[in-house]
């Protein structure tokens, strides 16, 4: 399957039909996930985890969430490669 986002609208690219609008929100990271007709899907947030002083911008201390418009939330945490270290390289 091949979909393209556009504008904030993923569309299937084999019919260019819409299936989805993401929206961000006015002030933070959230953002809303919607089904072409308007009907809330998923809610998205990023959650700061406690980190060790100077370590609170690395991607191993935010826990990114999809909360669905039933209550099921899917979490996942990101991590560097073994061999990658954030302080040498950014």
């Amino acid at each position: 399957m091949n979909y393209r986002l556009l504008s904030g609208i993923l569309y299937n690219v084999k019919d260019s039909k819409p299936l989805a609008k993401i929206r961000g929100s006015v002030s933070g990271p959230e953002k809303e996930i919607t089904a072409a007709v308007g009907s809330p899907l998923y809610t998205s947030e990023i959650k700061l985890l406690d980190a060790p002083a100077g370590h609170s911008g690395e991607v191993n201390y935010h826990k990114y969430a999809l909360n669905a418009a039933d209550g099921s939330c899917i979490e996942a945490s990101p991590a560097y490669a073994p061999d990658f270290d954030p302080a040498a390289d950014g």
